[in-house]
């Protein structure tokens, strides 16, 4: 008697047809990845970050995240059909502020001060004491200053205000602030506001004191656009949720699973399609509607209902406070690729932030569903989505293109 078997076990023809079904999808899905996501922006270098959604063959289609400006590419290069299967969302870049500081040499002191507190405080500061070295052209590395500032600051005092140096480079900052490029800051030390130049009195211009602690402190804060209003109180509970592309049964579904999740890990919670109604407060055929809408994030299960993680990855921002797994994955992306000794495992990974699995779960998962990193499960703890996580050039890529 012949018998055949299939990953070592007894061959079943609806478990083999289920894994070849499986595998073409991860071939198609590979595939249309690589094709969307190797297009580029000539201009800012961007690449999309792609995540195939859809379980079955049949019902897959592709999640593109991208700036205005290379959707628009992307919907130039591919053919209609294509664009078609495609849900697109813009994004915005995360702009990391570069300062430039203009000074008098007399003033160098208190220059040097500014300079290494901005510098201090994550805010990239070109200073020519840093930046111009012995042999170097110092028109060509001032322009390259200029060139790539966010913020110009100019320290105007009694030495500088009238030095042609210093004009020539307030002209070139001004230039900027014109055509929306950087920010113009004037900053006063020993100078009276009237003794501005005319051009320069409209502008709010600090003033330093002996002891800028506090001043530095500001300009700080200004340059990341932090706000001196208080915080936000909480919105009444009538209002109603912020936006979403979601009808409201679906989002009652999902409200559930974001607050009931003890570690946004596979089928935590679980529940069957009755209690999962009784719950939310839908009658059974709208809470199997909304599980239908929400396909994407669930696996089938004929006797309960198993959410997936990428679940908390798109509706933590609903319905918790501050909540924001993108960011917190681009911040974990950005220090993958810039700490030679960051660690791998999962557990090591939240000790370094100090995050619960709550709330570092959804942030890997994003990476893991988009292919921005590789993981590695193996049998362990259960409180993780993955068990470790390594970088990739899909990293490098990621990381460049939204910052």
């Amino acid at each position: 008697m012949i018998s055949m078997t299939y990953n070592g076990k007894p061959f079943k023809a609806g478990d083999f047809e289920k894994d070849m079904k499986r595998k073409m999808r991860d071939l198609v899905a590979a595939e249309m990845r690589e094709r969307v996501g190797s297009i580029r922006d000539p201009k800012t270098g961007e690449f999309p970050v792609v995540v195939v959604r859809g379980h079955q063959l049949e019902d897959m289609r592709l999640a593109v995240e991208a700036s205005p400006e290379l959707i628009a590419i992307i919907r130039e290069r591919l053919p209609l059909e294509d664009i078609g299967m495609i849900d697109f969302t813009e994004v915005e870049r995360v702009v990391s502020p570069k300062a430039f500081l203009s000074y008098a040499s007399e003033d160098r002191d208190v220059a040097e001060r500014v300079a290494e507190e901005l510098q201090a405080a994550g805010v990239e500061t070109w200073w020519d004491r840093w930046e111009i070295g012995a042999g170097d052209s110092i028109v060509q590395k001032i322009n390259q200053g200029l060139g790539g500032c966010t913020h110009f600051i100019v320290l105007l005092s009694p030495n500088s205000i009238n030095k042609p140096w210093v004009q020539t480079e307030i002209d070139a900052g001004f230039v900027r602030r014109v055509s929306g490029e950087a920010k113009f800051i004037p900053l006063r030390s020993n100078l009276p506001a009237e003794q501005l130049p005319p051009l320069l009195r409209p502008l709010h211009s600090p003033a330093l004191t002996e002891t800028p602690e506090k001043e530095i402190e500001q300009l700080v804060s200004d340059i990341y656009e932090l706000t001196r209003k208080p915080k936000l109180g909480t919105k009444p509970s009538a209002v109603e949720q912020p936006p979403s592309p979601y009808s409201s049964a679906a989002m009652a579904v999902a409200e559930y699973f974001c607050r009931e999740t003890t570690h946004a890990v596979w089928a935590d919670p679980q529940i069957s399609e009755e209690g999962l109604a009784t719950a939310v407060g839908l009658s059974l055929e709208d809470t199997q509607d909304a599980l239908y809408e929400l396909r994407d994030f669930f696996r089938d299960d004929h006797f309960a209902v198993l959410p997936d993680k990428n679940l908390w990855t798109e509706f933590d921002k609903y319905f918790l406070d501050g909540a924001d797994p993108q960011a917190d994955a681009l911040t974990i992306a950005a220090d993958m690729m810039n700490t030679p000794d960051f660690p791998e495992k999962m557990s090591e990974i939240a000790e370094r932030y100090e995050w619960s699995p709550r709330r570092i779960n959804p942030a890997v998962a994003y990476l893991i569903d988009r292919n921005l990193v590789r993981d590695v499960h193996y049998l362990g703890d259960g409180r993780w989505v993955t068990s470790e996580i390594e970088r990739t050039d899909a990293t490098r890529r990621f990381v460049k293109s939204r910052s």
